[in-house]
């Protein structure tokens, strides 16, 4: 399954179908047009043991590197990230473009071990410009374990067989206003706070993919 977000320009919050979206904040960040990426992390625990540690893989920042790579990895039996890389490339013209894309990321039944949900591949991108522009393009295939449209929408938001919620295609601007742009190809919430816990007890979060543009002041 292919699914696919056109580049265009990204509205500040989602607005439902058919209505008009809303602009983009104006305020923005000082120092020009910056960005970061990376391929995933997860941090899940129980009440008393820390159960997954996954920190941010092939991060890159604008600026700093260009790109980075990861062969994978993987928390215990719940939680594995395939093969990905990032990228943070800056244009002639001060535009920054970020891109993070990974494989065989899997979510896994803390009991079974057996998949709750498996991605076989994702890509997102979000690109900034000096004048102010930010927008985001997102592409996920060969997903198991949960239905989604054929189109994507925005935050489109799902529960998966052990009542973890999931998110998909998110995308935040800054609380701060600072016109930052912030996407995910997945969210995973556990626990109270977030949604469900798993039978197990686990907490956390896992994310499937960052990146982050923001414009200049």
């Amino acid at each position: 399954m292919a699914c696919l977000l056109a580049l265009t320009p990204a509205p500040a919050t989602a607005a439902p179908e058919g209505a008009p979206a809303k602009t983009a904040p104006a305020k923005t960040a000082p120092g020009g047009v910056s960005g970061a990426a990376s391929v995933g992390n997860a941090v899940i625990r129980t009440a008393s043991e820390l159960l997954v540690d996954i920190p941010p893989l092939a991060t890159c920042v604008s600026g700093e590197s260009t790109g980075a790579e990861t062969s994978g990895a993987t928390g215990g039996k719940l939680v594995a990230f395939g093969q990905g890389s990032t990228t943070c490339e800056t244009e002639p013209s001060g535009a920054v473009t970020t891109t993070a894309t990974g494989k065989a990321f899997r979510f896994n039944h803390p009991d079974t071990g057996l998949p709750l949900l498996k991605v076989g591949s994702y890509t997102i991108s979000c690109r900034a410009t000096p004048d102010g522009t930010v927008e985001s393009a997102f592409t996920l295939r060969g997903v198991v374990g949960t239905s989604l449209p054929d189109t994507v929408p925005v935050d489109y938001e799902t529960t998966l067989a052990n009542g973890v919620r999931a998110v998909f295609n998110t995308r935040t601007w800054a609380e701060d206003g600072d016109g930052s742009l912030t996407v995910h190809a997945v969210r995973l919430w556990l626990g109270p706070d977030m949604g469900p816990a798993t039978r197990a007890g686990e907490r956390g979060a896992v994310t499937v993919g960052s990146v982050t543009c923001t414009p200049p002041a």
